[in-house]
């Protein structure tokens, strides 16, 4: 089963995911590996998601910056 996961990496993600290629005994074999996956997937999520949110808030203190040297005459 490593063998052909790891040669088919993005199908098997795929199959993992949604889950409706597999067969009733493959998805009962893997679930395990499944749960941990969807697990990690939703951690990766949540940790792009907190990024993306730090990165707009620190976009909106840097225009903030601009414009505080703008209105002193300073260009940036």
């Amino acid at each position: 089963m490593n063998v052909v996961s790891e040669a088919n990496i993005s199908l098997f993600k795929k199959m993992i995911q949604e889950g409706d290629q597999m067969c009733e005994e493959l998805k009962e074999m893997l679930a395990p590996e499944i749960v941990e996956f969807k697990i990690l997937l939703a951690k990766q999520n949540a940790e792009l998601a907190d990024n993306a949110a730090k990165l707009a808030d620190k976009d909106a203190e840097i225009q903030k910056l601009k414009k505080m040297l703008a209105d002193a005459g300073i260009k940036a």
